[in-house]
């Protein structure tokens, strides 16, 4: 995880207009991975271009504007990430708190559509594991924070 650190401010030392990152968070940790997102995200403000080349598909639908998806060495599909996503023939609807009622309506409706829509899933959102995983960092961290905040105020002679 250092080395990748290393590596990537010695290719920012330059200020290049173009910085290409191989698995720039291949062997780094969650938090380490975040960083790095956020550097990425810094750069592309400062108008410098990000080549990326990732396998973790979910990194790169979080920071890629453009996306070239690339096998056995022949370009397959080059487009904005927006377009590449897009599932033609199906409209996503979000509801928020949405009633059993309401649903078995919605569920009606669809089976009299005669064949014209189909519903292929209802259920509740998934968070992902890294935001778990660093939402728990965070809360821990607080903790500790706030312990050591709290032992401080009792004994303020043991302060360094």
């Amino acid at each position: 995880g250092m080395l990748q650190r290393i590596g990537l401010a010695q290719a920012l030392v330059q200020r290049p207009r173009l910085v290409v990152l191989d698995e720039p968070t291949a062997g780094v940790d969650p938090i380490g991975s975040r960083q790095i997102r956020d550097l990425i995200f810094r750069l592309k403000e400062d108008g410098i271009s990000v080549f990326l080349c990732s396998h973790l598909l979910e990194q790169v639908q979080e920071v890629c504007d453009r996306v070239g998806i690339i096998a056995n060495g022949r370009m397959w599909r080059e487009g904005s990430l927006k377009e590449l996503i897009a599932i033609e023939d199906q409209t996503e609807v979000i509801l928020k708190d949405a009633s059993p009622e309401l649903l078995a309506k919605i569920a009606d409706l669809v089976k009299s559509s005669d064949g014209q829509a189909e519903l292929i899933r209802t259920g509740h959102p998934r968070t992902t594991l890294e935001r778990l995983f660093l939402d728990s960092v965070r809360e821990s961290q607080a903790e500790a924070d706030k312990r050591a905040a709290e032992e401080a105020a009792a004994n303020p002679s043991h302060r360094s």
